[in-house]
């Protein structure tokens, strides 16, 4: 018993001690960031012994450009409780960061050890060097001429795993490490996303409305026009500069096997090619049937090439004629609010102004205003139609416009039932409520669904499944609030469901699943 208790003493003073060295350097940390990391350090304090607060650190830490003490906190993390994947892979991945390879490799050969259904491989791990190497190289615009036929060597076997694709794309220099003061130029107001194709890296952001700036919440790669310089005619392989909206939805069905899964037209040319006399047709989004290969740099005939998976998330969040889609060289970002702030001056609140307005008294409800390289595009919902008017950005007055019918949403959904491979569903909510008795975890989606659990023996988890659920853009995990649930999160999307995993405390004597509209409970029976 003295052995045990001097053990518990040790490892309590180290995780303190690991503690008190990670804090040291992040004192000046200000504003939402120091409310954040004084969460963080309140849970370490008050509970030590717990990994999750080192992880909590280590994703803070790595934020704040501090990889290598985020690399200390994870590792702490996984010496806390050795036996979880998802400490494993935070390690790795941090491991990757600060250059240890080795060190990275026996964390992800680890972490799939002690987890099968961890996506990663040493396929997955070496392309994901090559993938960070890649996106370097085009940034500072010293692109290896053979880095696409190594990336294709290393990935005959596998595909990018996305926690290491969502993990790397977090690299210095990437739009998602810039300070959080600094947006692009993207003002949403009655639309929710948008996407922006930077031809440069040959990646592509999806943006989600936050306040009156807009968030990051992914970053797809994807392939572009072979040819440089904005598209100007028909057949120059080059892909437009711009910005457009997506027009509709093609299933893989109608399209060549090499166009994928499916298709999503834009409008070029729109009015503002039209009036400089650029001409062409046929540019689309669309999916690949390279499925086990990352996409070349700069292989298309013009359009957008995108993985499958990808063109799919992007499909489901996208409004036909509403959602913009810029395209540029390279993105680039201005200071928080100051774009909103421009479009409010320039429109007069969230009215169009007189050019665009309709007959009578109504007036036209401003969705969108995005700014391109050569001009800003703002979207305004009238009725049933689009209005897009294209501004100078010089004297910021409309050169020219267009008009459209807004499909309607059940017809939409109808063509998006055809493509996707889920059920109209999606996981748009997860709570723990340990105050319900007994305590319960509520999964919320935006249709009925006949759900299904289980429960491995003996184990402190339960699984459900969600058939014909799309996981949507929810959080990976949600944690609990001190009860009996340690965490909840979402295991991954398959071709016909989503898996949800529950991870408890300690196991409990049985569980039950009810369903109230688009609320499944599972109940938990201490």
């Amino acid at each position: 018993m003295t052995g045990q208790r001097s053990r518990a003493r040790i490892a309590l003073g180290t995780a303190l001690a690991a503690a008190a060295f990670l804090i040291r350097g992040i004192a000046a940390a200000s504003g939402s960031g120091a409310e954040e990391i004084a969460r963080v350090l309140e849970r370490i304090q008050s509970a030590p012994r717990h990994p999750e607060g080192f992880a909590d650190l280590a994703l803070w830490l790595f934020r704040q450009g501090e990889p290598r003490r985020a690399l200390l906190a994870a590792e702490e993390a996984a010496r806390l409780h050795p036996e979880a994947a998802r400490y494993q892979l935070l390690v790795g991945y941090l491991r990757l960061q600060n250059g240890q390879v080795e060190g990275a490799e026996a964390a992800l050969q680890r972490a799939a050890e002690l987890d099968p259904g961890v996506r990663v491989s040493l396929a997955d791990f070496h392309l994901a060097r090559a993938w960070a190497e890649y996106q370097a190289l085009l940034r500072s615009g010293a692109a290896d001429p053979l880095l696409a036929e190594r990336l294709r060597a290393v990935a005959t076997a596998a595909e990018l795993s996305p926690e290491l694709k969502a993990m790397l794309s977090l690299a210095a220099g990437s739009p998602e490490s810039a300070p959080a003061e600094a947006a692009p130029p993207i003002y949403l107001e009655g639309t929710d996303y948008a996407l922006v194709v930077e031809m440069r890296t040959q990646t592509a952001h999806l943006y989600r409305r936050r306040g009156s700036d807009v968030e990051l919440v992914r970053t797809y790669p994807c392939s572009t026009g072979r040819n440089a310089g904005p598209k100007q005619r028909q057949g120059d392989r080059r892909t437009p500069v711009g910005v457009y909206v997506i027009r509709d939805v093609v299933p893989g069905g109608k399209l060549p096997d090499a166009f994928g899964i499916l298709a999503l037209p834009l409008n070029y040319p729109n009015a503002w090619d039209r009036t400089h006399g650029r001409r062409g047709y046929g540019i689309w989004l669309h999916g690949s049937d390279r499925l086990g290969s990352p996409l070349v740099p700069r292989d298309t005939q013009g359009c957008i090439l995108l993985r499958n998976d990808d063109l799919m998330e992007i499909a489901r969040l996208a409004e036909p004629m509403v959602t913009p889609v810029v395209v540029v060289e390279e993105l680039s970002l201005f200071p928080a609010g100051q774009w909103a702030a421009a479009v409010r001056k320039q429109v007069g609140g969230t009215e169009v102004a007189e050019a665009a307005a309709t007959a009578g008294d109504r007036r036209a409800r401003l969705l969108a205003a995005v700014r391109g390289e050569e001009y800003a595009l703002y979207v305004y919902r009238d009725g049933d139609t689009a209005v897009r008017e294209f501004r100078d950005l010089r004297g910021g007055s409309a050169v020219a416009s267009e008009r459209e019918p807004i499909p309607a949403p059940d017809e939409w959904r109808a063509k998006l039932k055809v493509v996707l491979p889920h059920g109209d569903a999606e996981l748009v909510g997860i709570a723990v409520e340990e105050e319900r008795n007994p305590p319960a975890v509520v999964l919320e989606t935006s249709g009925p669904v006949e759900a299904h659990g289980f429960r491995p023996q003996g184990e402190a988890r339960i699984y459900v499944d969600l058939p014909g659920v799309w996981s949507g853009l929810l959080p990976w995990v949600v944690r609990g609030n001190g009860g009996q649930v340690e965490s909840v999160r979402v295991a991954g999307t398959g071709a016909r469901s989503t898996r949800v995993v529950i991870e408890l405390r300690a196991p409990v004597r049985e569980y039950r699943l009810a369903t109230e509209g688009n609320h499944t409970i599972v109940s938990l029976v201490p």
